[in-house]
């Protein structure tokens, strides 16, 4: 499995540690990435109801 990390800010805290192997997407949600994604882990702040979210359910 190979993660993928979407953040809706532009400049999320954290964005640098990651690993330069895994994929960035920031400043919104990614739905290509979304609907082709096989496990979608999403953080306690943004909706489940959220439009992207909601389509790649």
């Amino acid at each position: 499995m190979t993660p993928r990390v979407m953040d809706t800010r532009v400049t999320p805290p954290g964005l640098d540690k990651l690993p330069q192997e895994v994929e960035r997407h920031v400043g919104g949600l990614n739905d290509e990435w979304l609907l082709a994604a096989d496990l979608i882990v999403a953080s306690p702040g943004i909706a489940l109801a959220h439009p992207s979210l909601s389509a790649a359910a």
